[in-house]
């Protein structure tokens, strides 16, 4: 199974095959994204946040009151300067009216057998 993100200019793969599936949580853990992909989908993102706050004119206070953090927070998020939590990402949709899947859009994973 190969995991890709990204464009396939920037696209940064791993693999597992079937006996890394097979061992359970303790092989999948050995298998790490490399900060360049790490880096990638913290950008994409924080543009996607960035993007769906202006198109809905929300002002970084007015998110960041929303999901209980600094304006400043909000920013580094969209900065992609430090990673988004799973709840706070979980918030910050709920704030801007979309599914949380709504920042992963064109990031894409392909699997092969």
């Amino acid at each position: 199974m190969t995991f890709t993100i990204g464009s396939s200019d920037v696209a940064q793969s791993w693999e597992a095959d079937e006996t890394d599936l097979a061992n359970g949580p303790q092989a999948l853990r050995q298998l790490r994204l490399v900060p360049e992909t790490t880096q990638h989908i913290q950008t994409r993102v924080g543009l996607a946040i960035r993007r769906r706050r202006r198109l809905v004119d929300m002002t970084l206070r007015q998110l960041a009151d929303a999901c209980g953090v600094s304006f400043q927070q909000i920013h580094k998020y969209e900065a992609a300067e430090c990673s988004v939590s799973a709840v706070q990402l979980w918030k910050i949709a709920c704030a801007l009216g979309v599914p949380i899947t709504y920042f992963f859009e064109g990031v894409q994973t392909s699997d092969r057998i």
